[in-house]
């Protein structure tokens, strides 16, 4: 609420915007790499207290249609979401409409991975298998045979989780 109202009543310059911008989702890149390592409580510390103005100015600029560095912003948000528990898929679901829209094929996967992600560790495996396989299309019309293996390996992973073992060593064969 009181990010709304300074913005209404001062908005900032597009000067301003770009420096928040360029600070906000440098705490994504650089919080969200740190994130279930050493040192990932204090990142995670520090990410859950800018959670809601980073994903603001995520918001603002994709309205303006742009937002660099998509793929790493969603990653870093996505593993805070699945770690933390703090937030919703609705800012990588976002991010992903984002990457769609500019035809960024890459950018586009890496979201669906995150949303897969953060669907596995919230035990729903049905959806998690739905954005992993939808993953793989995607990396593979993108060129990118690794990413197309973490998917095929976190396929694995939901497999494993649902007691189909023999689907989860293909899975992981295939990777």
């Amino acid at each position: 609420p009181i990010r709304e109202y300074v913005a209404v009543v001062r908005p900032a310059s597009v000067e301003k915007v770009g420096c928040l911008v360029h600070f906000f989702t440098g705490i994504a890149l650089e919080f969200g790499r740190k994130l279930g390592e050493a040192g990932g409580r204090d990142a995670a510390t520090r990410f859950a207290a800018e959670y809601g103005n980073i994903t603001a100015l995520i918001a603002h600029q994709l309205a303006f249609g742009y937002l660099a560095n998509v793929a790493a912003v969603a990653a870093g948000l996505g593993q805070f979401t699945r770690l933390s528990g703090i937030g919703t898929p609705e800012i990588i679901e976002i991010l992903r409409l984002a990457a769609h829209s500019s035809g960024d094929t890459t950018d586009e996967a890496v979201c669906v991975q995150c949303l897969g992600d953060m669907a596995l560790a919230r035990s729903d495996h049905g959806l998690a298998r739905k954005f992993y396989e939808r993953g793989i299309k995607l990396y593979e019309r993108a060129g990118n045979v690794l990413g197309m293996a973490d998917c095929l390996c976190s396929l694995g992973d939901v497999s494993f989780a649902s007691s189909d073992h023999a689907r989860a060593s293909q899975n992981y064969a295939d990777a």
